[in-house]
């Protein structure tokens, strides 16, 4: 079941997340997603626990 476009984003802006965007190199995010994907991983939830490791890492230093 396909749900109209207008649907999604009330369901996106209604998580109160802040979407972001980033730029990787073409061959890096065609292993990045082959590998979410071989472990059912989404790939906003990598970035999201990189982005919360790098912050703690530096809040220790």
């Amino acid at each position: 079941m396909k749900k109209p476009a207008k649907a999604i984003l009330e369901e996106l802006k209604s998580d109160g997340k802040e979407r972001v965007m980033f730029y990787i190199d073409k061959d890096l995010q065609t292993k990045f997603k082959k590998v979410c994907a071989q472990k059912k991983v989404r790939m906003s939830n990598v970035v999201e626990r990189l982005i919360q490791d790098f912050l703690d890492e530096i809040k220790e230093k």
